[in-house]
């Protein structure tokens, strides 16, 4: 199990949302990015979206937190490259129908930590799937 971390920027000035309505906008991605771990990994969860429009800014950033199982990616390859640019793709398309045009920062894959796997040396290594052979 991985934990995805996805960090985006929306630089346009006039959103389908405003921000008194930050909540079901939250509700709203997360509800999405739920569907689109379910027809990338399988099954996910989203954990955390963050909805924030900086005073006197005219963008607002997204903060998205979720779980996914890297070893259920059902494009191939596995690898970290081809699920960052699955999710990349996948993102940006549904949050631009909310935000207009949105620039993903950063995707990162991380092991969940208790996701622990021995190797040779029995010592505990963290081990995010799609580091292992699939």
């Amino acid at each position: 199990m991985c934990i995805l971390l996805m960090h985006v920027q929306c630089a346009h000035r006039f959103f389908e949302i405003l921000p008194d309505q930050v909540e079901g906008a939250e509700l709203t991605v997360e509800d999405a990015v739920s569907h689109i771990l379910l027809d990338l990994f399988g099954k996910g969860a989203v954990d955390e979206v963050t909805i924030r429009f900086p005073t006197g800014l005219s963008h607002c950033s997204i903060h998205i937190q979720a779980l996914c199982f890297c070893q259920s990616f059902t494009l191939l390859p596995r690898t970290e490259e081809n699920m960052k640019h699955a999710l990349v793709e996948s993102a940006s398309s549904l949050l631009k129908e909310l935000f207009g045009p949105v620039n993903i920062e950063s995707v990162t894959l991380r092991p969940f930590p208790w996701n622990y796997e021995h190797d040779e040396n029995n010592e505990n290594q963290a081990m995010c799937c799609h580091q292992s052979a699939c």
